[in-house]
């Protein structure tokens, strides 16, 4: 017995990947992996930029800035974030450190 889909939704696409057959139901379950891992990456960076926002202490929000940017770089490379939004991200952040 399956279990109930977790949304409406959701059960609309699984009725819809049964029709098409194992391929799709596979890239179905793989995107719902990648959204996942992406949605606990993106977490985790506003995480960091909240925390790099409210540091008072120069030393430690330095500190906190290169985490952010290694963060965001890593999205890039992930095709989390575009290229330019993270260039801006960094940039106001920088400037705030100052």
């Amino acid at each position: 017995m399956t279990q109930p889909p977790a949304s409406p939704e959701a059960g609309a696409q699984e009725k819809k990947a049964s029709k098409r057959g194992r391929s799709t139901r596979k890239r179905q379950v793989q995107n719902l992996k990648r959204r996942g891992e992406n949605r606990a990456f993106l977490s985790e960076v506003h995480t960091a930029i909240r925390h790099c926002r409210e540091e008072k202490d120069a030393a430690k929000r330095q500190k906190l800035l290169a985490q952010v940017a290694s963060f965001m770089d890593k999205g890039v490379k992930k095709s989390v974030f575009k290229k330019n939004k993270a260039d801006r991200m960094k940039s106001r952040l920088a400037k705030m450190a100052v």
